[in-house]
């Protein structure tokens, strides 16, 4: 029972988190783009559009959905993960925080891509995924540290 208040938490932040962005796309509507990106480079730069006749505020929002699914069922995978017993499972675990973490802020970057802001959701991707980078060089570099500690 106490292990699930961290779960009930996180499941309120990130239904919190799709609330406010659906809001934010309902309310400026009229400000979306006709072009959803669907691939991004490393720097931030979409390669790939998906062109629509429309503005995209259903494709945004069912897009969005689908990242907080898949944020959600990294989350639950991750509380399995806890209760197994894989060998290495700490270090799978943190990698797998730092995905939720990544996912939870592509969602916030996407956004700047859904008004036509390609040249700020760059610089936010581009430290998103430096971030992402630093943090699991950082983990996996005191994996092996306590590992083969002498």
């Amino acid at each position: 029972m106490i292990l699930m208040k961290p779960l009930k938490k996180y499941l309120i932040t990130i239904l919190s988190t799709q609330l406010i962005q659906s809001l934010i796309l309902i309310v400026f509507r009229h400000h979306l783009t006709t072009a959803m990106p669907t691939y991004f480079s490393i720097t931030g730069v979409p390669t790939n559009y998906y062109h629509y006749d429309r503005r995209i505020l259903g494709p945004a929002l069912l897009f969005l959905a689908a990242i907080t699914l898949v944020n959600l069922a990294v989350r639950l995978w991750l509380h399995q993960l806890a209760n197994s017993g894989i060998l290495n499972a700490k270090l799978i675990a943190n990698l797998a925080k730092i995905l939720i973490v990544w996912l939870w802020g592509f969602t916030w970057v996407l956004l700047f891509y859904f008004f036509n802001l390609s040249a700020i959701g760059q610089v936010f991707m581009v430290v998103l995924n430096i971030g992402a980078f630093v943090a699991m060089l950082t983990l996996v570099r005191q994996f092996y540290r306590d590992r083969f500690k002498r």
